[in-house]
C-alpha cells in the first residue's frame, strides 16, 4: 500500500523534569516540561493565555484515538482533563470504542492543540479547549468512507446529535497521487514503493477532491473549521512531475501531472506545512545535568539560535499549502555524528509510555500509562494551527470559519532564514524510519527546484502567528475572511489505506497521519 514517511518518534516513562531556564517566567508558563516545547516558546503561548485559551471551543482530533476518551475504562492522561468522552466516537467498525489501541499519535496531536495549563506536563495551544476523540484508524489503516463519517459527525450541532465542534484536526492523508497517461503503467506504478508518488487513474484523484470537498463543506456550513496536515514526503505539491523527466527516480512510464494529496488539497481545508528549529537545546558548555532520566541536558537549555527552518520532510507549493506551523526538524549529520540531544528539535507532548511495537496496533493495550514523547511531522504542525483556531473561536463563539482562517493567514508571516539560509524548501528530503534513522540521498521533488521558489510559493501565506491572530480577534479586527481552500485540489480517495507510521493517511491507502 501507499504510505508517507513515518514521523520521527522518542518516547519517554514517566520523565521527572526539573529544567532551569528563564523561559518559563519569560512566558509566564508554570508547567514544568514547557521547556521542552519549542514550538510553544516560538509563539510566547503564556502571553496569549492571558487573554485567550480556547474556553468555550471544542476540537475534533481525527487520529487513531486520544487517551481518555473511552467511557469503558478510567485511562486518563493528566494533561487532558478537557477530552470529552461523552462526545468522543470510534468510526472504524472494529467495536473497541473511542480512545487509543496501541499508539498515542492522536494523543500526542490532542496534546499540542490543547493540553492543560495545570501545572503537571505540558501545554498546549488552547488549554481550555475541550478535545472530542474522532477514531477513524483501527491499526496502520483508515477508511475515506469513516474519515468523512467522522467529519459530519463532529461537525454536526450536539442538539442534532454530532459532536459540535468548531474545529477538526486531520492529521492524516494519502501520498503524493500523480495521474497516468497510460492504464498499463498501473502495476508498475503501484509496485513502486521507492518514490515519494503513487501513479493513479485521474478518477481516482477526482473522488477524493469531490469526497474530502464535500464532507468538509458540510462542515464549513455548519459552522466548523477542518484542518489538515500537508504530508511528509518532502515534494512541491505545485510543481508538475513527469516520468518523461524522472524516469530514474519514478522508475515507470507514463506519469503527467501536478502531484496531489488528500484530504490536504480538497476544497475547504487549511492545509498546514511543517517547520521547525536545528539546535534547540543541544549540549552545549559546561555543567551538563541530567534533567529527564537518561538524556543529559545542559543547564539552561540553549536558545539563543531558536530559528526555524522548513522542515526536511514538509511537503510544500503555495498553492496546495496554506500555512506553516512547528512540526519539529531534525539534523542528519547530528544524529550520524552522535550528538546528544538531537530530538530536542522535534515537537515535545502528550503520549503512552507502555505502547508496545511487538502487538499489533488494533489490539487495546490492557492498561495505558500517561507518559510524553518527542514526535516531528505536520501531523505536529496540523494542531498548533487547530489549537490557534479554538484560541479564536473562544474569543468569539459566534466568528465564522471565514473569519478565523482569514484572521491566520492574514498575521501569517515570513518565517526567519534558517542556518543554512533556507528561505523556501529543504534541498533534501530523508527517508525517515521510525528508528530515527536518516537517509539523506532521497532527492525531494524531481524536477523542481525549491532553492529557488519565493517564499510564497514555499509557505502560501506564511507561518502562523498566535499572539497576532489572538490580538487581531480581541480587538474585534475578525471580519469574514477567505473561506476555505478553493483552488486547491483534487479528489477524495476511497477505501482503505494505509498509513505513514504514524503520520498520514487517508482515502486508497490511508495512513495515519502526517
Amino acid at each position: 500500500g501507499a504510505t508517507y514517511l513515518s514521523d520521527w518518534e522518542i518516547d519517554l516513562e514517566r520523565p521527572a523534569v526539573t529544567a532551569d531556564s528563564e523561559l518559563n517566567a519569560e512566558d509566564d508558563v508554570s508547567d514544568p516540561l514547557a521547556d521542552l516545547q519549542w514550538d510553544k516558546q516560538s509563539q510566547d503561548v503564556g502571553k496569549v493565555h492571558d487573554t485567550a485559551t480556547g474556553e468555550g471551543a471544542r476540537i475534533g482530533v481525527l487520529d487513531d484515538g486520544v487517551l481518555g476518551a473511552n467511557p469503558d475504562n478510567d485511562f486518563a492522561h493528566p494533561d487532558l482533563p478537557n477530552v470529552r468522552g461523552d462526545l468522543s466516537s470510534n468510526f472504524t467498525g472494529d467495536g473497541q470504542g473511542p480512545g487509543p489501541l496501541n499508539d498515542d499519535h492522536g494523543t500526542h496531536v490532542a496534546g499540542t492543540a490543547a493540553a492543560a495549563a495545570n501545572d503537571t506536563g505540558v501545554v498546549g495551544i488552547a488549554p481550555d479547549a475541550e478535545v472530542v476523540d474522532l477514531r477513524v484508524f483501527s491499526g496502520q489503516g483508515a477508511m475515506t468512507g469513516d474519515i468523512a463519517a467522522a467529519i459530519v459527525y463532529g461537525a454536526t450541532p450536539v442538539d442534532a446529535g454530532g459532536a459540535g465542534c468548531d474545529v477538526l484536526n486531520l492529521s492524516l492523508g494519502v501520498p503524493p497521487l500523480v495521474p497516468f497517461e497510460d492504464p498499463s503503467t498501473a502495476p508498475d506504478a503501484w509496485a513502486n514503493p521507492g518514490v515519494p508518488y503513487i501513479a493513479v487513474e485521474p478518477s481516482v484523484i477526482e473522488f477524493f477532491e469531490s469526497a474530502y470537498g464535500a464532507a468538509a463543506s458540510f462542515a464549513l456550513d455548519n459552522g466548523c473549521l477542518p484542518i489538515a496536515s500537508a504530508g511528509n514526503s518532502g515534494v512541491n505539491l505545485s510543481a508538475p512531475v513527469s516520468s518523461d523527466e524522472q524516469a530514474p527516480a519514478l522508475r515507470f512510464e507514463g506519469v503527467d501531472g501536478v502531484p496531489s494529496t488528500f484530504p490536504a488539497e480538497a476544497p475547504g481545508f487549511l492545509t498546514v506545512g511543517a517547520t521547525g528549529p536545528v539546535g534547540y537545546g543541544w549540549p552545549y558548555g559546561d555543567g551538563a545535568e541530567e534533567v529527564i532520566p537518561g538524556f543529559p541536558l545542559e543547564s539552561p537549555i540553549q536558545t539563543e539560535l531558536f530559528v526555524e527552518e522548513p522542515a526536511l520532510y514538509t511537503n510544500y507549493g503555495g498553492d496546495a499549502v496554506d500555512v506553516t506551523a512547528e512540526g519539529g526538524n531534525a539534523d542528519g549529520d547530528a544524529q550520524a555524528n552522535g550528538v546528544g540531544g538531537w530530538f530536542y528539535d522535534l515537537v515535545f507532548s502528550t503520549a503512552i509510555g507502555n505502547v508496545d511495537p511487538t502487538r499489533p496496533e488494533n489490539i487495546r493495550l490492557d492498561e495505558y500509562e500517561p507518559s510524553y514523547a518527542w514526535k516531528a511531522g505536520t501531523s505536529f504542525a496540523a494542531p498548533q494551527v487547530a489549537g490557534l483556531a479554538a484560541l479564536l473561536f473562544g474569543l468569539d463563539g459566534d466568528a465564522s470559519p471565514g473569519a478565523v482562517r482569514g484572521a491566520i493567514e492574514r498575521t501569517a508571516y515570513d518565517a526567519k532564514v534558517g542556518k543554512a539560509g533556507q528561505t523556501t524548501a529543504p534541498s533534501e528530503t530523508p527517508n525517515v524510519g521510525g528508528d530515527g534513522e536518516i537517509d539523506g540521498n532521497t532527492p525531494s521533488n524531481p524536477g523542481s527546484s525549491p532553492q529557488t521558489l519565493s517564499p510564497e510559493a514555499y509557505r502560501g501565506n506564511g507561518h502562523i502567528d498566535v499572539r497576532a491572530a489572538a490580538r487581531e480577534f480581541d480587538s474585534g479586527g475578525n471580519g469574514d475572511g477567505n473561506g476555505n481552500g478553493n483552488g486547491k485540489g483534487n479528489g477524495n480517495g476511497n477505501g482503505k489505506g494505509n498509513g505513514d507510521g504514524k503520520g498520514n493517511g487517508n482515502g486508497k491507502g490511508n495512513g495515519r497521519g502526517n
